[in-house]
């Protein structure tokens, strides 16, 4: 699903800046406005502006650079988780070491204390160990504590990062949807605009054909005042030249 978005996302945006350069035009149809008014239909039509769209997309881009730059902090993260558990794995082995050492010890002093014949000097020597190992578990443990509020830590952190990959998602498919919304609705809006161009062209074809009836019934008129008008024209004629009358 994720990569399916990623692959969305770069895609959406590629399509609205090809669709600015263009000067707004997809496919040399000429642009329309937002809310655009749809004669044959019952409503106006609503469509996001090409800024809009082209804005969504941004959103969908940075959404998925939050989502990498998340993805990047979820690998450190969990880098660091790994140290800290190798950390606390070593810092376990050097205390079971030191746990050994100090019964290791304890067993050399209860052998000391038991064998009178042994000398004084092992049995200071003995429980000089003993001190040393005792200081080397404090310590140890010590380090195992730290290692271990580290790597609690680290898995707050991870589940920090956990979340904010899964917001990323969300918003990246919110700004893919919006995106798929808004080219929807702009197809839409040109699938109207052609019906009332198909509606206009029509129109136009039907108010040319009246006209060329007019334009004949207007010829018959005429045809027919010709008759009438010839009777009149030889009368004025014979009224202007009344002595040709009499000479014939």
């Amino acid at each position: 699903m994720l990569r399916s978005v990623l692959w969305v996302l770069p895609a959406l945006l590629l399509a609205s800046t090809a669709d600015v350069h263009a000067g707004g035009r997809r496919g040399c149809a000429p642009c329309v406005p937002a809310g655009a008014f749809n004669p044959c239909g019952s409503s106006y039509g609503r469509m996001l502006s090409y800024s809009e769209a082209l804005q969504r997309a941004e959103q969908a881009n940075v959404a998925e650079a939050a989502l990498w730059e998340t993805k990047g902090q979820l690998t450190s993260t969990e880098q660091k988780l790994s140290d800290a558990e190798k950390a606390m794995a070593a810092l376990q082995e050097q205390l079971a070491a030191a746990k050994k050492e100090a019964a290791d010890a304890i067993a050399q002093r209860d052998a000391a204390m038991k064998d009178a014949e042994q000398s004084k000097s092992q049995a200071q020597v003995a429980v000089a160990a003993q001190k040393k190992a005792d200081a080397q578990a404090v310590e140890s443990k010590k380090q195992a504590d730290a290692a271990k509020a580290a790597a609690e830590k680290a898995e707050a952190e991870k589940k920090v990062a956990v979340d904010a990959q899964v917001k990323a998602v969300a918003d990246a498919k919110a700004a893919q949807d919006a995106a798929e919304k808004a080219r929807k609705e702009k197809d839409d809006a040109e699938k109207k605009l052609k019906s009332s161009q198909d509606e206009a062209t029509a129109s136009k074809s039907a108010s040319d054909d009246l006209k060329k009836q007019l334009e004949a019934m207007k010829k018959e008129l005429d045809a027919a005042k010709k008759p009438t008008e010839t009777p009149k024209a030889e009368e004025k004629q014979a009224a202007e030249n009344p002595v040709e009358e009499k000479k014939s």
